[in-house]
């Protein structure tokens, strides 16, 4: 074969290359210019986002600073704080602690859980939960009766709500006609429910007008408190 044929040849090839090109961007035309508008598409989208809205700050999954939880291991040697402390929580004992040891944790507590108590300028005081339930702030939603004027790391003491109690009926104790009471005289007594001899009642019973007057009170002999069945943890917060 001479120069001048092979010369040929490779020109032939060189327009059947270009010819297959052409070919392939005639079809695949539309779909980069799809591809082209989409990818304008989004970066408008972006711009509008970008003015018309702050952007998200990035998700964290450590514990916030200041949570509570409860804890189920024992917190009272010194391997067991120390072991506590190294995985960043704090036993909620109402210790007093140095603003500096713990920066970032007065930063979210501050003051709060001082109840009324000073511990000086440069410390802060640790929640004190020992022996405590915790309830949520009522934040006006008045199911709390005191939520207005409570506040996060407030004390509420322990109360008993109106209520009534059925003492006892005529099967429990027997009744004795007295007959009519003097004016202005009085007469005291105590019984106890039948199968109940705990749990005593008083009773008096007095006249103005000879009519007889009849009160009743439940005196001490049941538990030092009202509670709910629980069971005990450790209460302890993140720094």
């Amino acid at each position: 074969m001479t120069e001048s044929a092979d010369q040929t040849q490779k020109n032939s090839n060189v327009i059947a290359w270009l010819s297959l090109i052409v070919a392939i961007l005639a079809f695949a035309g539309p779909f980069f210019g799809s591809f082209a508008t989409m990818k304008n598409d989004i970066k408008a989208l972006k711009a509008h986002s970008h003015t018309n809205s702050l952007p998200l700050p990035p998700v964290s999954t450590s514990v916030p600073v200041g949570t509570i939880h409860a804890y189920g291991g024992p917190v009272s040697t010194p391997t067991e704080i120390e072991n506590l402390q190294r995985s960043g929580w704090l036993l909620c004992d109402g210790s007093t602690n140095k603003i500096s040891a713990y920066p970032e944790l007065f930063k979210t507590i501050g003051k709060l859980w001082s109840n009324g108590q000073s511990p000086g300028e440069d410390n802060f005081k640790l929640p004190d939960l020992r022996g405590m339930f915790l309830r949520g702030l009522d934040a006006n939603r008045d199911v709390d009766p005191e939520g207005a004027n409570r506040s996060i790391g407030g004390r509420q003491e322990m109360a008993v709500g109106s209520h009534n109690h059925h003492l006892f009926s005529a099967a429990d104790i027997s009744v004795v006609d007295m007959g009519n009471i003097e004016a202005n005289s009085f007469v005291a007594r105590s019984v106890h429910r039948e199968g109940d001899p705990t749990t005593r009642y008083s009773y008096q019973m007095g006249a103005t007008t000879n009519e007889p007057h009849f009160g009743v009170s439940a005196m001490n002999g049941g538990p030092e408190e009202s509670r709910p069945v629980n069971v005990a943890v450790n209460f302890i917060i993140k720094y």
